[in-house]
């Protein structure tokens, strides 16, 4: 019997079709720079891009050290964006706003038609047998989120995203607030990027090491403290490093590699952790409105605190893969 077709999101057409509208992220604001073009770009060019290329880098990668390599590829990014915050002044002052677009039009161009060419997907020397785009993603769907094994690490992924990006919002405003200036607040937002870059690689070990399962529980852990320490300090210099800790990529990384144990493969494991996360992303905004009943610092505490509430899937999780002999858990 034939193996399934690729996911949709690893297939080399997608990452050719991907790199046309992620472009479109670029050079639409090279026409007309306002707000309608600018939100539409990002919308579209967003909407393949923060699936796509996660998925595409996780299916290169192979089966081995899938952590620490996820921590590598996350610690190149950073520093990219750190290396282009720190050039953009310089850019945006010697060729205007247009030409910054237009050498990240030309950069992703190269970038992404490079890939679109070079990219070889590995077929596996096995027949295959062909579906349609549809059905292939309900199947994906399916295995990936309904199944006695993946369900419960589906639920406690909502929940912890929930919990995430409704106290993120919050704890900028309350960083902004504190800190008291723009400049001060840009200066520890890429301290918080620095610091994500040199312990991204770190993370990805101790995923590999201990587990998918125990990576997720650190970065609850870290997550809920830091939450709750935001509520509570006042000083400056502590809420700077309550608000840098790293705890964003610990449950990112551990959830992806969590999730290729239930899925197809890594890249669909990605697609599948990042499809929930943006889900979540609507009822966190929801959520996140308590801070208008109870106050900015409260908000803090009980959104942060949402987040054990993942604890119990994250057992049944755990207890599925262990039943399954995955030793990996």
């Amino acid at each position: 019997m034939g193996l399934p077709s690729r996911p949709l999101w690893s297939s080399q057409a997608f990452h050719t079709v991907r790199l046309v509208l992620v472009s479109l992220r670029a050079d639409t604001p090279l026409f007309e720079p306002c707000f309608e073009t600018v939100f539409i770009s990002g919308v579209v060019g967003s909407a393949l891009w923060s699936v796509g290329a996660p998925a595409l880098t996780a299916e290169v990668m192979g089966v081995k050290k899938q952590g620490t390599r996820l921590g590598v590829w996350r610690s190149l990014g950073n520093a990219a964006y750190l290396a282009g915050v720190a050039c953009a002044g310089a850019l945006y002052d010697a060729v205007g706003m247009r030409g910054v677009l237009a050498v990240c039009l030309a950069i992703y161009m190269v970038a992404g038609s490079t890939v679109a060419i070079a990219y070889k997907p590995d077929r596996g020397g096995t027949e295959r047998v062909e579906k349609s785009p549809l059905k292939d993603i309900v199947a994906d769907l399916k295995h990936s989120l309904a199944s006695r094994r993946s369900a419960p690490l589906a639920v406690a992924t909502l929940v912890i995203w929930i919990s995430v990006w409704s106290v993120e919002g919050l704890s900028r405003a309350k960083v902004l607030r504190v800190l008291g200036s723009e400049a001060a607040y840009s200066f520890a937002a890429a301290a918080a990027v620095a610091i994500d870059m040199l312990a991204a690689p770190l993370t990805g070990r101790f995923v590999d090491r201990c587990g998918p399962i125990a990576g997720v529980m650190l970065g609850l852990a870290l997550h809920t403290a830091s939450g709750i320490a935001l509520a509570c300090l006042s000083d400056p210099l502590l809420v700077l490093i309550a608000w840098c800790v790293p705890f964003g990529y610990a449950l990112t990384c551990s959830l992806y590699v969590a999730f290729s144990r239930v899925a197809k493969g890594l890249a669909d494991a990605v697609g599948t952790c990042d499809t929930l996360v943006a889900v979540a992303a609507l009822p966190a905004t929801l959520v996140a409105s308590l801070a208008d009943h109870l106050g900015l610092d409260a908000a803090l505490a009980v959104l942060s605190a949402l987040s054990l509430a993942a604890i119990p899937p994250l057992a049944a999780a755990l207890k599925s893969l262990r039943e399954s002999k995955d030793l990996r858990a």
